[in-house]
Parts: structure tokens; sequence; C-alpha cells
């Protein structure tokens, strides 16, 4: 009896720790993986962001075989049984088959609470050589919105089909936890499966305009604006603060062109409104109700301010650049968020009964009500150069955890605003929840944030990330938004270092065709950085830096940036003597580049030690007293955009006391590049014409030999 209850015993504390497969999905299936190697990638490469971040002890991506080891995770993340995951969009797990197996269905065990989310998607893909792939099925884990936190599972039964390689993707919207993957099927194949043809991938491309819009648009500043009552008087925007958005000023503020090509007017984010509530959704503050969506638009429209300035900033620049009376600046208002509220929201149709925000319907109905209440405001307004086109959705991302039913809110609310005709803009931060999926959502048009001018709170993020954002806006056809940070950061000691990341962007972009893009740009408020860089004083170095990045930002909305890599030139290389210091003369030439911003090193030296001066103009050479002979020094260049350029510089180093031989006061001539011999001597010195004298009696005695042999045959024959 004892034996047996220990027995028992051992069994139920082993149990929890021990991984239960679902039942199979057909009889005679199993798991094909467990205990499988399998490799795990990131499906978009963020090796320069996302992948270096790090939370305390807490360590993201690590593998140890936790996927198909059969151990079921317990409790919190924080179980080592979990594969914990951060952003990166989502993870492919692929298994490589000896030979084809047949493939049923697959499960997956996924966490749910506490930070982290279940994936909105599990998916199964299929291929007979592991590089072209086909879509076999699509499920998620069925769990409710306010899900207490938990272990959930996700499982997929599809048709039977054979392949000898198998990959499932899980969803990673921020953070996410998957402890144990398993295949369904069968190790042999017996003919029966269903055969596939591999999803033929989309060639990337950009999201290059909103969909249907007729003004051509591709460039747009984004105006932060509304109540602000900290500095208001700073956020309130003026003829004098809209002008360099609308027109390209030279620096002594004349018209010379247009400059952006619409405006999108913006509240200041995260700003609670008198009520408590704010426009955007926050963490910390519940949303805003009815009369401050309207006192924001009170801002809106006040006389010399915002929509009334811009209307004056366009006519001054149209009359400038002398076009039609009848020609319209295309204008996006924001539409805020109308977050679930547990009070009413406002009397949205004066029949003294205050409307709700908690269902969908109601929440729709309230987007209604305020594309009818601004576009009546602004057609009273009578702006003669203005033109309401549509808005910019004020969420940067679409979760799922927002509300019972977030997706279909979305959606509703934004073909309720398309049935009008008007635009809706999406302009998620790098990588958010729902970027991927904004053409299904029906947004008009997308453009997605980098975030790596915001090194404060993105330090794991460097600048070659620029190139990995623009292989994913390509891959999910988005435009993107340019970003200066806010104009405080180009008046410190990191000044310089910001104008480079901000530059890093115009570079990638003419390097990749982003340039070519849908475009919004973020500068801040107040009014903002690119009004600073218009304004800079190019007197002093500083305000040259930045008066040049304003050009540049016009250069690249018209499409002529360009960023040509640096020149040097060695201008003089003196002959050096073994332990003596001697001075190499160089010369920059850079034609699109800021001076400040060329750098120049020596990164290897043969027989000595050199350096570059801190004018740049020399490098100071001292080669090492027992060497004699050719040095060589490489030294490497770059304009902190372009890639790095090197070049080979060749010394002659002679012993102390040694001096080259001179003729009539001139130097001996270089060597023969090609190394061969061009002097008038063979390798042991002896003249030419000796060898040559030599050479032709040695010939001459030879020719006569065989003469002779020749006449001794004739007579013997």
């Amino acid at each position: 009896m004892k034996r047996t209850a220990c027995a028992l015993l051992l069994l139920a504390l082993l149990l929890p720790f021990t991984y239960a497969a679902l039942p199979a999905q057909a009889e005679g299936d199993e798991n094909l993986v467990r205990g499988m190697a399998y490799t795990i990638e990131n499906s978009l490469p963020t090796e320069h962001s996302y992948s270096n971040y790090a939370e305390g002890n807490v360590k993201f991506d690590v593998d140890n075989g936790q996927l198909t080891d059969g151990v079921r995770a317990q409790g919190s993340p924080s179980d080592n049984a979990w594969y914990r995951a951060f952003r990166s969009h989502s993870r492919y797990v692929t298994f490589a088959f000896d030979a084809p197996v047949a493939v049923t269905g697959l499960s997956a065990g996924f966490y749910h609470g506490a930070g982290y989310t279940a994936p909105r998607y599990v998916r199964l893909y299929l291929s007979e050589n592991g590089e072209d792939w086909f879509l076999a099925g699509e499920t998620s884990p069925s769990f409710p919105q306010n899900a207490s936190a938990q272990r959930y599972d996700a499982s997929l039964t599809v048709e039977r089909y054979a392949a000898q390689y198998v990959r499932v993707e899980f969803c990673c919207d921020i953070f996410s936890c998957c402890d144990e993957i398993e295949i369904y099927g069968s190790r042999t194949t017996d003919g029966s499966e269903r055969s596939f043809t591999p999803d033929k991938e989309e060639d990337p491309f950009y999201c290059t305009g909103l969909e249907g819009d007729s003004y051509g648009i591709s460039d747009i500043i984004k105006i932060y604006n509304g109540y602000y009552p900290s500095a208001q008087e700073r956020i309130n925007n003026t003829v004098d603060k809209l002008l360099p958005y609308i027109a390209y000023l030279a620096e002594d503020g004349t018209v010379q062109d247009t400059m952006f090509d619409a405006v999108a007017f913006v509240p200041c984010v995260g700003v609670p409104y008198p009520s408590g509530g704010t426009l955007v959704k926050t963490a910390k503050d519940p949303a805003a109700v009815m009369s401050d969506w309207i006192y924001y638009t009170d801002f809106l429209f006040a006389d010399g301010f915002e929509l009334d300035a811009l209307n004056q900033a366009v006519e001054q620049v149209y009359t400038a650049l002398g076009k039609s009376s009848e020609e319209k600046f295309p204008v996006l208002l924001t539409m805020p968020y109308p977050g679930v509220l547990t009070k009413p929201f406002g009397d949205l149709d004066g029949d003294g009964v205050q409307e709700g925000c908690s269902t969908n319907e109601e929440r729709v109905a309230i987007v209604k009500w305020y594309d009818e209440y601004l576009s009546a405001r602004f057609a009273d307004a009578g702006f003669s150069r203005l033109d309401f086109v549509g808005y910019y959705w004020y969420e940067e991302e679409m979760s799922e955890s927002w509300s019972a039913d977030e997706r279909g809110f979305t959606t509703d609310a934004i073909d309720a605003l398309k049935q009008t005709g008007k635009q809706v803009m999406f302009d998620p931060f790098y990588l958010s929840v729902g970027f991927d999926d904004w053409k299904a959502l029906g947004f008009t048009g997308a453009v997605m944030q980098p975030n790596l001018a915001f090194t404060g709170s993105r330090e794991y993020f460097d600048s070659e990330m620029l190139w990995e954002f623009a292989e994913a806006i390509g891959k999910y056809h988005l435009g993107v938004e340019m970003e200066t940070n806010e104009p405080s950061y180009f008046r410190g000691d990191q000044a310089a270092e910001n104008c480079a990341i901000y530059e890093r962007y115009l570079y990638v972009g003419y390097k990749t065709g982003y340039m070519d893009a849908l475009h919004t740009f973020y500068q801040g408020a107040g009014p903002g950085s690119l009004y600073d860089f218009c304004h800079a004083d190019s007197s002093n170095s500083a305000g040259a830096r930045l008066r040049r990045l304003y050009d540049r930002t016009y250069d690249f909305i018209k499409n002529r940036y360009e960023n040509l890599p640096p020149v040097v030139e060695i201008t003089e290389v003196p002959d050096a003597t073994a332990g003596e210091r001697c001075m190499i003369s160089m010369k920059y030439t850079d034609e699109d580049s800021f001076y400040g911003d060329l750098t120049a090193k020596v990164i290897e030296c043969g027989h000595g030690r050199a350096q570059v001066a801190p004018s740049r103009a020399q490098i100071t050479y001292l080669p090492d007293a027992d060497f004699s002979g050719e040095d060589t020094i490489l030294l490497e260049y770059s304009d902190g955009q372009n890639p790095p350029q090197q070049i080979t510089i060749h010394v002659r180093v002679d012993a102390p006391g040694e001096k080259p031989e001179e003729t009539s006061g001139e130097k001996p001539k270089e060597s023969n590049p090609s190394g061969e011999e061009t002097s008038g001597e063979d390798a042991d010195g002896t003249p030419w014409g000796t060898v040559l004298l030599i050479g032709g009696i040695a010939l001459v005695i030879a020719m006569l030999a065989v003469a002779l042999l020749v006449l001794k045959r004739k007579k013997q024959a």
C-alpha cells in the first residue's frame, strides 16, 4: 500500500511537468517533431533594433529546444520552459525532415496575460525544398478578451499533405511566450496526400500615395496644435510659423518654390483635456468626451491660427509663385479616438439625451457625428485656398485588447468615413500591432515610423536599422514617416549627432527608393525642427549645418536628393627617414556634405605609426627606427553616410644618413608599377651593351656550327 501510494504521489508530482499532447487528429497520427531540432528566426530582420532589447535579467529569443522537448510550461512567463519573444513581427519555426512526411495539423501552447499576448495568428506552411512555401492553414488561440493569465492552446487541422519541410509562424506583436509546438501526421506517405503549389511571393513596393487622391499628395508635414496649457502660445501656429512648410524659403526669406504638398493638423499627444480625458488612447487617462472634441476643434478654427493661418500662408506663397487663384492646398485633420467609456459621451443629435461610448455601434456613431460636425465648420469657414480631403487616424496601432471587437470598430469607422469621400491615413510606429494589416482594415494609405530619432527611448536602435526598416515597409507596402525629433535636440551638445541621424533617414531613402514613397514628416511642435532649420544662422558652423538640412529636406521632397561620397587626394608624400617624423599632406573634396561630418583615420601602418592630424589636412608618420624600404599606410575616410572608403599610401623610407642618388639635380624616377626592370642594367649590375655583345657572338658561333654540320652530311651522302 505504501509503495503504491508513493508511486501515485510521484506520478502526481511529475504529471504537470510533462506535456500531454492533444489527441491525435486522425487515427494513426502522431507528433512528428517531438525532440526534433528546428530553426527559429524573425520574419523581419531586426538585428539593429528590437533584437537588442533586454529587460532586467529577462532575455528574449533564447532557444534551448523548448519548442519540442515535450515539457509544458507552468505558471508565469519566467518559467524557462517558455520561449520568450519580443516584437520583430513574428517568428518562423522550421522543421526539416530527411524525407517527405504526411502532415495533418498542428498544436501550440501560448501564454496570455501579465503583459504577454497570445498571437493574433498561427500559420502552418509546407515546402518541398525549404525555399518555396505554401500556406496550408491559419488559426489562433481561443480565449476571451478578459481572459485570466494562463496558458492557451492553438490547434489546427488541415487536409493531408506530403511535405519535407514544415514551418510554423506565430505573431509576436509585443511580448509572446510559446512552450511547445507539435506537428501531427505520419512519418510515411502512402500516395493519398494532397499536392500543393507554393504561394507566389509579391514583389516588394512602397505605398506612394493615398488611394483616389486627386492632388498627388506624397509629402505631408504634421503640425501639432490644440490644447497645451503649459505652453499654449508656443503651440499655437501662426502664418509665420507655417510659411517654411508651404514654401521653400531662401535664407533671406524669399519664396523660391513650394515645399510640402499637404498638412496634417494633429493634437498634441497625451494632453488631458478639461474633462480629464485624452483624444488619443493612453494607459493612465480615460478617453475624452464630446465637449473635449469640440474644445480641440475650436483651436483649429481660431482666427489667425491653425487653419486660418494656413489659408493665409498658402495665399501668400501661391501668389508669389504666380499660381491660379483657383488652386487649393489639401489638408488632413485628425480623427480623435473614441475610447470605451463607462460614462456618457455627449448629446450627438441634440435631443437632450447623452449617447454612450461603449459599444461598437455607439463608437462608430461618434465618428460619423464628428465628421459631419467638422465638415460643416470647415465649409462655414469658407477657406479660399484649403481643401479638407481626409483624416489622420490618431492611433498608431490597432490592438485587439482595446475593446471586445476593436477590429470590427476600426473597419466600420473607416468605411463610414470613406463613404463620405474622405481619405483615412494610418501612421503606425515601427512594427506596431496591425501595421501589416492596414489594407485589410480599410485605410486608404499608410506610412510607418522608424522611431530611430528617439534615441532616449530606443537606445537599443542604431542607424543601420533603417535598412531593415526599408525592407519591412517594402514587404508590407507602406510609406515612411521622416523624423527629426524635437527642436531641442538640435540646440545642445548632441546637435551634430542628431543632425547625422536625421540625414540618415534621407540617405537611406535615396539609396533604397523610399524617397519616392508616401511620407509624413514628424518634427515636434512649437512650431518644429524644420522651422528652426529654415531660419538657422548659417554664418556659424552649427547654424550652417541646420540650414543645410532644410535644403536637403527640400531636395528629398522634390526627389532630387543625392549624397556623393567624399574624395581624398594625397597631395604630397615626402621621402621619410627611419625613426624620424614626417608629414603627409592630403585634401578632402566633398560637394554635398558638411565638413564637420567628414572623418578619416589610419587603420593600418606596416612599419611604423601614423595618425591623422586634428586638421585632417595631414597625416603624421613615424617609421620604425630599424626599417628602410617601402612602407604602406591604409587610410579610411567617410562622410558619415556613404560606406567608408580606403586609400593606400606608399612611403619610401631611407636608413639614417642614406640619401638617394641624384642626377643633374633631379630625383630618381619612380619605379615601374608593373614591376618590370626599367634601368640600363640587369639584376646583377652588368651593362646591357655587354650582354648584347656576348649574346651576338654566341649566336654567330652557333650558326657556323650548324652550317658545318650540314656540309659534312652532304659529303657523306
